[in-house]
């Protein structure tokens, strides 16, 4: 039974990464579709919101692309644009089955099968805001791959100082990370004071600070290439990026 007659036509668009697969329902009841692809380009873009006019509803799940495509066609159409959220999709579609033809009319046919009120959306971030989140996304990335780093480091020292025991799992702290070099590095059966080994703990602090160092820069670089949009207040400084690094 149709919920939502209100639209002249439905486009359920199923995205990847440099195409998309859209499908068009209209018509009585909107009983009628049409498929139809696309390309994630300025041209296709352009293209496709060329084909939509007053009173045409468009649907997408949420995904890297989504957001920029909806903020395009928000900007350049007359079109009703909402996101939805692919999580609560799955369980309404009930299928673990990939087509992006049979996608993109499961996506349409929300718009004639579901009330409005129902539909699982997600809201559309400004381009300030999405680039927030891009920017908490990165540090996090960065300082999950530090922490990476020298917990791969150690662990190889370990096993090269004769040490296979150790498990990566033994070093997820700062404090157990120090604690096991203290005492195994520097233990008696392997000839070496605690005054030897602290020489090789400041190399290879420093050589980690040093690689921080670099890491904030290239960081600090991307950021201003990427989202220039953002104004000095909101862009992050060089003081506020160690807070998200293991110390």
């Amino acid at each position: 039974m149709p919920k939502n007659m209100q639209y002249e036509r439905a486009f359920g668009l199923d995205l990847s990464k440099k195409t998309f697969h859209g499908c068009i329902l209209d018509g009585p009841d909107l009983g009628s579709r049409h498929f139809f692809t696309g390309e994630m380009g300025q041209q296709g873009k352009a293209k496709l919101a060329g084909r939509l006019c007053k009173g045409d509803l468009v649907l997408m799940e949420a995904g890297t692309a989504s957001f920029s495509l909806a903020r395009f066609l928000l900007e350049n159409t007359e079109a009703e644009v909402v996101v939805l959220n692919p999580a609560k999709l799955y369980n309404i579609f009930n299928s673990s089955l990939k087509n992006d033809k049979v996608d993109s009319e499961k996506i349409a046919r929300i718009a004639r099968t579901m009330p409005r009120d129902e539909w699982p959306t997600v809201s559309i971030p400004t381009r300030e805001e999405q680039a927030e989140r891009s920017a908490v996304s990165l540090e996090v990335f960065l300082a999950q791959e530090i922490t990476m780093l020298v917990i791969n480091r150690l662990y190889a020292l370990f096993n090269s100082m004769g040490h296979p025991f150790i498990k990566k799992s033994d070093l997820k702290t700062e404090e157990d990370r120090l604690s096991l070099a203290n005492r195994l590095l520097c233990e008696d059966s392997l000839q070496l004071s605690r005054q030897s080994c602290f020489p090789t703990r400041l190399a290879m602090t420093d050589q980690l600070d040093q690689c921080k160092q670099r890491l904030r820069i290239s960081y600090l670089s991307l950021f201003q290439r990427l989202f220039p949009a953002l104004n000095s207040r909101n862009r992050p400084d060089d003081s506020r990026f160690p807070d998200c690094l293991p110390r």
